[in-house]
């Protein structure tokens, strides 16, 4: 009984550090993510800085209009991609907490079965040393015998009490004829005779 409790231990316990391994995981991940968002604010503003010169020069040159939309069009690709990695943030983020949210579920599951296993081990060992020694055993024995007696007992109380219950409460005659099984038949014999 304890080495199943051992095995459901160690399984929670398993559970949990996979549960840690992927909170962990999740959070690297997110971190990736965030270095990713801030490389890409710092690509925008590059493209931006980038924009205003080429806007510069091709107003010297004539050509702004062409240029610009080309930087209008990677600059809303670049805001997509950071929509994107803020929607996948954001998922990240609830992931992480329905996964904290297990952790410690498994946990005060995990801890709730070890005080289980404690006790019964316990009691194990409480139940062992009792029935170890003969005079112990005895004292069990003879437990379990009063036990059975007293029970007995109880049982023939209530059959008795139903019974008298059904019959005519212990009067002798009922409705002028005798409740008593046998017929006394009593014979007088003289004195003088023996």
């Amino acid at each position: 009984m304890a080495r199943g409790y051992r095995y459901l231990i160690a399984f929670l316990a398993t559970v949990a550090l996979f549960s840690t391994v992927k909170y962990i995981q999740l959070a690297e991940e997110k971190r990736k993510l965030l270095t990713d968002v801030e490389q890409i604010w710092s690509r925008i503003s590059s493209l931006e800085d980038q924009r205003d010169g080429l806007t510069q020069e091709l107003k010297e040159k004539g050509m702004v209009e062409a240029y610009l939309g080309l930087a209008e069009k990677e600059i809303s690709q670049i805001n997509a991609k950071l929509i994107e990695a803020k929607n996948t943030i954001i998922k990240l983020q609830l992931s992480m907490a329905e996964l904290e949210g297990e952790k410690q579920k498994l946990n005060i599951e995990a801890n709730r079965l070890g005080r289980e296993a404690k006790r019964l081990s316990n009691e194990k060992a409480w139940l062992e040393s009792r029935f170890n020694s003969i005079r112990e055993l005895k004292k069990a024995i003879s437990e379990i015998k009063r036990e059975i007696y007293l029970v007995r007992k109880d049982m023939r109380k209530r059959i008795d009490t139903l019974a008298t219950a059904g019959g005519n409460r212990g009067y002798i005659v009922k409705d002028g004829k005798s409740t008593y099984g046998r017929k006394v038949k009593i014979r007088v014999i003289p004195a003088t005779e023996y």
